[in-house]
């Protein structure tokens, strides 16, 4: 496989799985917020607020799940051809954190 051809794998999988993650944010994060308007409020200050999910803030979540996704794709992409550039074609990337 060439690099380049794993840069495209590489962010067709990234691009496929923010789509996922923003997609299954949706239900969790309108869940989450039904649950503190009408129960949290309620029983900690005897009221509630309006509910009402705004649909151009629901798509804008998806764009942004999947722009983050295809961010992170462009550092491994770019440390992929920067190993190919420098070691004649190889693939082995490793970025040191400093957890160690």
């Amino acid at each position: 496989m060439t690099p380049a051809q794993l840069g495209i794998l590489l962010t067709l999988q990234s691009s496929f799985l923010g789509l996922v993650a923003g997609v299954l944010a949706l239900p969790v994060g309108l869940l989450v917020a039904s649950v503190l308007v009408f129960v949290i409020n309620r029983r900690a200050f005897g009221w509630t607020l309006p509910f009402e999910p705004d649909p151009n803030l629901l798509w804008q979540t998806v764009a942004l799940a999947l722009s983050a996704a295809l961010l992170v794709t462009g550092g491994g992409t770019a440390c992929l051809a920067l190993v190919a550039a420098t070691t004649g074609g190889g693939v082995a990337c490793e970025i040191d954190a400093g957890l160690s």
